[in-house]
């Protein structure tokens, strides 16, 4: 057994007369391990819990009225001798406390120096939910603070993802839904440079047609100037030099082919829709594929928060083996609270109540029969071998009593 543990704060002696429901009792305690204050309902056991915590704790622990109300106008005693020769009074009409160190005095400043409120009432921590658990552990650590900038990394972090997961996921429907065309141009069609060209060249075709019909028109001219040959001589070789050129022009020019551009004109619509909407596939994608790096930077940002977390929680010492925070729940054993057998919880609230501080050597457990005999027993070989001293109440039979076990009848102890 730690010897530096077993130092710590004991309740050898308690005397209690017309407190509450209890006359009058005087108890010894066992130093280690479980002291049971049984017997049956409404006999007074609580009454002794209530008489330390007021007796230590002080008014915040008062009763409405500490004397007994069938004591005939005596007021209410309540003594106490711990193992650190400190003894300890509340009497008279106003509970008057009185400390005794040594020769000297000492006052409730006095008994703070070594008490542990969780201690006085554990429940206040038994009672607590599975988060404010560990945050009073992790507080008691010193790493609190850290702690709470890690968490909330990771919530601001996590909240961000969920959002950006949810923008990622619309963004990706988005692409996915727009058609694309793997066979259109990159380049939009322009119609208006497409209709330009083909008036162009029909201009060109219709100027070809109307020297073909002038070469005609000036043929049968000649024929008819031949006969005034004489007159018209000069004119005919006007003509026929003027018809040379047409006739060489006309024998160079090759007619447009105007199907390709009508052909063309007809699809440009179609065909500039395709290049729309693989112009919006490809921006979709883009856009996707940014927000995909983002949420994985949050990811990674979460992952390594975590990391830090579980390091920091992995480099302080807990109050028990096996004793660890996991995604802020206290777990031992691998089980969380609510999994937790009674036992096993009764052993961690107790270790961290003696962590809050160790020179406190006793707890205070009530509603003891939550658990059967063999959780108790169990519970008592813990405390035992840690050095603590556990005072609590639970109803049980008379065939219970022995060393720590005291029965109280009727608000006395039962002989």
């Amino acid at each position: 057994m730690n010897t530096e543990l077993n130092k710590a704060v004991k309740i050898e002696t308690l005397m209690i007369r017309n407190f509450k429901r209890v006359h009058v009792a005087e108890v010894e305690f066992t130093r280690n391990g479980l002291n049971v204050i049984g017997g049956g309902n409404a006999q007074g056991k609580s009454t002794f819990l209530d008489a330390i915590k007021f007796l230590l704790g002080g008014k915040k622990y008062a009763p409405s009225n500490a004397h007994n109300t069938e004591s005939g106008g005596a007021t209410a005693m309540v003594r106490t001798t711990l193992s650190n020769g400190i003894e300890v009074e509340r009497s008279g009409k106003s509970s008057t406390l009185k400390v005794k160190v040594g020769e000297g005095k000492g006052n409730q400043s006095t008994l703070k120096e070594f008490l542990n409120e969780f201690a006085l009432d554990i429940n206040v921590f038994m009672r607590a939910t599975d988060k404010e658990k560990a945050k009073l552990l992790i507080a008691h650590l010193g790493i609190g603070e850290q702690l709470e900038t890690l968490e909330t990394k990771i919530k601001r972090c996590f909240d961000e993802r969920t959002d950006l997961s949810r923008e990622v996921k619309r963004k990706l429907q988005l692409f996915e839904a727009i058609q694309t065309f793997p066979e259109a141009p990159e380049k939009k069609l322009n119609v208006v440079e497409l209709s330009a060209d083909l008036r162009a060249k029909e201009k060109e075709n219709e100027a070809a047609d109307k020297a073909v019909e002038r070469m005609s028109e000036l043929r049968e001219d000649a024929k008819a100037a031949r006969a005034e040959v004489i007159r018209l001589e000069a004119e005919i070789v006007k003509m026929k030099s003027e018809h040379d050129e047409l006739d060489e022009a006309h024998k160079a020019f090759t007619a447009h082919d105007l199907s390709a551009l009508e052909a063309q004109m007809q699809k440009a619509d179609a065909i500039n829709a395709q290049i729309d909407s693989n112009a919006k596939s490809k921006a979709a994608d883009a856009e996707y594929k940014v927000s995909k790096k983002q949420e994985t930077k949050l990811s990674d940002s979460i992952n390594e928060a975590r990391e830090q977390l579980a390091v920091l929680i992995s480099s302080i010492k807990m109050p028990l083996e096996e004793l660890e925070v996991v995604e802020g729940d206290l777990v031992f054993k691998g089980q969380r609270w609510d999994c937790m057998s009674g036992s096993q919880r009764l052993i961690v609230a107790t270790a961290i109540s003696r962590a809050f501080k160790p020179e406190c050597g006793f707890v205070l457990v009530d509603e003891l029969e939550q658990m059967d005999w063999k959780t108790i027993e169990q519970f008592d070989s813990w405390a035992v071998s840690q050095g603590i001293q556990v005072i609590g109440a639970m109803v049980c039979d008379d065939d219970k009593s022995g060393d720590n076990v005291i029965i109280i009848s009727n608000g006395e102890v039962k002989a």
